[in-house]
């Protein structure tokens, strides 16, 4: 199989799981990679969403980095992104900085672990976790277009639908990066963009690239399967 890894934040597998769109993320990438803190401490295990993340875990969908299990090169990786990232504090308070715990120990672990997409959906910290550990953010809307991108439109009601579940997240809240001059743009509008994203970035090329790939593989094989 081509190689596909990409870690997720909290934010946007909590907004996978609750939009019913989870499945479409595995069904591109294969498998969920968090990290240990994430899993332990920013995932509510006493919700729904929580016990649906457990459930997938449990089954080997996704799968918990943890410091301990990494090499001696690559805790000294994940050391230096962690300081690097730490730098970008502005107080004391968390919540004036530009980067959470969470958000600082996933990209720490993406740098460590070689993963070169970076899942999330908080538009304020991926600029800096972009430059500073050199990987790739890929948000919600992103990963709806990597299924259309896989699989063709056989889903694209579905799709749609998980789109205007995700902006209802928000309320009254909508992030400026889903709007044009204040209008929140279409499921379309934001598949255009994505489609531009991907094709204008060498990495990101080579992600939808692998994927396709995969998928076909995959086709094949459960062709193959299914006549013995």
């Amino acid at each position: 199989m081509a190689r596909v890894k990409a870690i997720f934040d909290a934010d946007i597998l909590i907004h996978l799981v609750e939009t019913n769109s989870i499945k479409y993320a595995l069904d591109t990438l294969g498998c969920i990679y968090v990290s240990d803190y994430v899993y332990q401490y920013e995932i509510r295990k006493d919700t729904e969403e929580g016990r649906s993340i457990v459930k997938l875990k449990n089954n080997g969908e996704i799968k918990v980095l943890n410091y301990g299990g990494l090499t001696n090169q690559q805790k000294r990786l994940y050391r230096e992104t962690y300081k690097l990232l730490k730098k970008e504090d502005l107080s004391d308070d968390p919540k004036d900085n530009p980067i959470n715990e969470g958000e600082r120990i996933t990209a720490a672990f993406a740098k460590a672990c070689n993963i070169y997409y970076y899942m999330s959906d908080d538009n304020k910290a991926s600029s800096y976790i972009k430059s500073l550990a050199a990987v790739d953010i890929i948000n919600f809307c992103d990963i709806l277009f990597l299924h259309i991108w896989a699989f063709g439109k056989n889903k694209i009601v579905e799709l749609k639908k998980s789109y205007e579940s995700f902006i209802k997240i928000y309320g009254d809240h909508v992030p400026r990066i889903l709007k044009n001059k204040g209008t929140v743009l279409t499921f379309e509008q934001v598949m255009a963009r994505a489609y531009d994203k991907f094709h204008s970035n060498a990495n990101l090329k080579r992600l939808i690239d692998n994927i396709k790939i995969n998928v076909e593989k995959e086709i094949v094989m459960s062709v193959a399967e299914n006549k013995r």
